[in-house]
């Protein structure tokens, strides 16, 4: 365990291994030979006679579970295992799995039950005074007011997943004006002018931030210099995937972005291209693709909540270029700034 900043943000980081998992079913035959075989090779261990109970964790839309049926390139679950009846005070694993590309990778911790069931469900969320810095481990808040908030946050590694009331990632520090009347004018804003010096820099690592409030939210600046971050959210018409009050600028790394329309910004500067498109009212579930002047695949995307903004930026966007976006079944051509 690690504490950031003596301010009560626990990072975990687990200890992880993977495997190529391949199933199959077998005859009572067949399984007896393989028992014989595998007898003088392997010993009996605590588990060798046990029974597996699993409390799987998922969103309020079943984001987890879902991905899992679809067979997706890449999926997770959270789960709390035993392999006895728990009690509050037996030994559990909180395991982290993810499958990508056929390989299985597991992160597991061992702790008391008790413990397990608050680290999971309890609200949480990292926050120093000054500066954060993020260099690697993963972070997973399932509920928290602001994910992380410093007035200075930086991130360079990890892989963090955080679901926010209010904003997901925020460069102020408390409470702000997220969720109220006020803010820009105008779809796509620059900004307005403000004393405050607040910054976020996202420079690696592996970010994505399920807000109801802003998205990714600096009473200063924001600079995107690597990494891959999703925004997805907010909803309301007075929030915004990016909020920031003097500059943000993305020259590396990708963003992929979908939220709300009143308050919209996008990057004020940029040295990749950038895609931002008003795109209508869209439901939760409804598919964006990105393809090049060739048709080359470039994007596909399910957004978990209702959008009416898309950005995106990466280092195959070309500024000048032509690129259709396509979301549900219709499509546009739209020229990268």
């Amino acid at each position: 365990f690690t504490v950031v900043d003596g301010f009560g943000c626990i990072i975990i980081f687990f200890k992880y291994f993977k495997r190529y998992e391949l199933k199959y079913m077998l005859t009572e035959e067949q399984k007896e030979k393989v028992m014989r075989a595998m007898e003088p090779h392997m010993a009996l261990d605590e588990y060798g006679r046990s029974c597996i109970r699993n409390i799987y964790f998922d969103t309020d839309n079943y984001r987890l579970i879902r991905h899992s049926i679809e067979k997706t390139t890449y999926k997770e679950k959270l789960r709390i295992r035993s392999y006895m009846q728990a009690t509050e005070d037996s030994t559990v694993f909180v395991e982290l799995k993810k499958k990508y590309k056929h390989v299985v990778y597991k992160r597991r911790i061992s702790m008391a039950q008790s413990e397990a069931m608050a680290w999971v469900c309890k609200e949480k969320h990292c926050h120093a005074d000054d500066t954060l810095d993020v260099t690697g481990g993963d972070i997973h808040i399932t509920e928290s007011y602001e994910g992380l908030e410093a007035l200075n946050l930086n991130v360079s590694g990890g892989d963090i997943w955080l679901c926010a009331s209010d904003d997901g990632l925020n460069a102020a520090g408390g409470t702000d004006s997220s969720g109220t009347t006020g803010g820009r004018d105008g779809m796509f804003g620059k900004g307005m002018p403000s004393a405050s010096n607040g910054s976020i820099h996202i420079s690696g690592g592996s970010i994505y931030v399920t807000a109801s409030g802003d998205g990714i939210d600096a009473n200063g600046s924001i600079e995107i210099t690597g990494g891959y971050t999703v925004v997805c959210g907010p909803t309301q018409g007075d929030t915004a995937t990016l909020d920031y009050d003097t500059s943000a600028v993305i020259s590396g790394g990708t963003f992929i972005g979908t939220g709300a329309l009143g308050m919209a910004q996008s990057f004020s500067e940029s040295g990749q291209g950038v895609i931002a498109v008003n795109v209508g009212g869209q439901s939760e579930g409804t598919q964006i693709g990105l393809t090049d002047s060739s048709g080359n695949e470039i994007l596909a995307y399910t957004p978990e909540l209702s959008f009416s903004v898309f950005i995106y930026s990466s280092p195959d966007i070309v500024k000048g270029e032509s690129y259709t976006v396509l979301i549900g079944s219709d499509s546009g051509t739209v020229t990268a700034n």
